[in-house]
């Protein structure tokens, strides 16, 4: 998700006054332990309308070491509209049926592991990934409208789609000026439409249609 800023969780500083310091439990210790584990997150509520994630962080030049870090990351309020409202956030057994309905997550989400032929999600963790699979879609695009019309909206969607997921906001605005720049008196109308309904349509899971 999109963060606003990230921190590192420390101990308080908070020293016993008993010698057996080190036997005394330490939850930082212990949810950094869990979450590394399991290689997990941990969503947080931090304030009104606030959430952040807890995770296991270990920079990539000691991705050999033992010791990992605890970080806390904030997610900026309405920075991820599709996902629903963090407030509802529960667990599907613990929650009535008539309040299912607002939980933020629906398993009928893709799941980002899951690579169907119609294609869940794009993973983004290179920029040469990210470059090649926009171009893709430039290229699809300098054909249109009557070669390849079908692979552009295939092509179109999966990048569009996890661009929303990443909450990659400023990488919309940038797919969106490389099409408009492939404008020609032929595919004009169908880029139109497409520019137009990725501005505006921020549900990952719904298709654009030109």
């Amino acid at each position: 998700p999109p963060y606003l800023s990230r921190h590192l969780v420390l101990s308080s500083g908070f020293k016993s006054p008993t010698k057996q310091t080190s036997k005394v439990p330490d939850l930082r210790v212990l949810l950094n332990d869990v979450l590394r584990a399991q290689d997990t997150v941990a969503i947080i509520e931090i304030g009104m309308g606030w959430f952040a994630t807890l995770s296991s962080f270990l920079p990539k030049s000691e991705r050999n070491a033992k010791k990992s870090n605890l970080v806390l990351a904030t997610i900026a309020p309405g920075t991820i509209p599709w996902l629903g409202n963090l407030n509802f956030l529960a667990l599907k057994r613990l929650v009535t049926t008539e309040k299912q309905n607002n939980l933020p997550y629906r398993e009928s989400y893709p799941k980002s592991y899951d690579n169907r032929s119609d294609g869940a999600i794009m993973v983004w963790g290179r920029a040469s990934t990210l470059k090649q699979n926009v171009l893709k879609v430039v290229r699809y695009a300098k054909r249109l409208p009557d070669k390849s019309s079908a692979m552009f909206m295939k092509e179109l969607n999966k990048v569009r789609r996890t661009i929303l997921y990443y909450g990659y906001t400023e990488m919309m605005g940038v797919l969106c000026e490389l099409l408009e720049r492939e404008k020609t008196q032929t595919n004009t109308e169908v880029i139109d439409n497409c520019l137009a309904q990725l501005r505006t349509e921020s549900d990952p899971t719904k298709l654009i249609k030109c």
